[in-house]
């Protein structure tokens, strides 16, 4: 009878480990979104107050405050969801490029109100170029990762269990579950929820800094995505890169967790990554 249930606690732990049942810190970071969303003169619209705060690259405090519309979220969402698949074959590359294209086609992004609180914050700071790119970047990277599925959540990731909560927590352990066609935000989704995995961040990063005059791509590998921004010389953090056709480098930056700085390799072979939207 003791080596029964000897054998059954084992196999309990056994499924525990590969289940991912852990328990999930589901402290949220971020307020939740209100049922009745105030009408903002300001904007037109119906519109979330957002109130962001983070640490930058360069050990700076910043704060920024900006409205997001209701009404350009349901025509980002809309669209998203609208997405048809392509009528021809596609290599992987192509294929996202489709997506994040058809994404980006959504709504026209930044909204001004987003855009002119980072050209406020860069003008009154009297940032240079790679201040301000830390500036940006950095407040996308204090956000928590949250896993953006096409599937149902909970879901277990590499042994990591995300959990069916579409919000961000401090444990970076939240799931947005069937969000379709693709298992992708668009840029305005992830700014109404704050919450996205790697390309829903680079997708969002890529239309901040294009608005903005910065030279950067989306590059994509190894089940992946990173930003990646040229500099006419390799940054301090480091010099991981990739080439565009010309031979141009763009320096990667990974955006999932904080404090990466840019040209800083996460551990993958660039030599299988490749640009996918320049």
């Amino acid at each position: 009878m003791k080596k029964l249930l000897f054998w059954i606690f084992l196999g309990y732990l056994i499924y525990l480990l590969l289940s991912g049942e852990e328990a999930v810190d589901e402290t949220v970071v971020r307020p939740p979104i209100p049922e009745d969303i105030p009408y903002n003169e300001a904007t037109g619209c119906k519109s979330l107050d957002k109130q962001w705060a983070w640490n930058s690259l360069d050990g700076k405090n910043y704060e920024m405050s900006f409205p997001v519309c209701q009404e350009l979220y349901d025509e980002s969402v809309s669209t998203r969801e609208n997405i048809g698949y392509p009528e021809y074959e596609l290599s992987d590359i192509e294929y996202c490029k489709f997506i994040y294209e058809q994404l980006l086609s959504a709504v026209e992004f930044p909204t001004n109100e987003l855009a002119s609180g980072y050209k406020n914050i860069i003008d009154e700071a009297n940032l240079d170029y790679m201040g301000a790119l830390n500036l940006i970047i950095s407040s996308i990277q204090a956000i928590p990762y949250t896993l953006i599925i096409n599937e149902n959540c909970p879901y277990v990731l590499n042994g990591v269990k995300y959990i069916n909560n579409c919000a961000p927590l401090e444990s970076g352990q939240g799931c947005c579950g069937n969000i379709q066609p693709f298992g992708v935000y668009s840029p305005m989704e992830f700014l109404y929820h704050e919450a996205g995995d790697c390309d829903t961040r680079t997708v969002f990063a890529y239309a901040v800094l294009k608005n903005l005059g910065f030279d950067a791509v989306v590059i994509n590998g190894e089940e992946h995505s990173m930003l990646a921004v040229h500099l006419p010389k390799s940054p301090e953090a480091g010099s991981a890169h990739i080439k565009d056709q010309r031979g141009k480098k763009y320096y990667v930056w990974e955006l999932t967790g904080k404090d990466w700085g840019l040209g800083v390799n996460p551990d993958v072979n660039l030599n299988k990554w490749d640009i996918v939207l320049p």
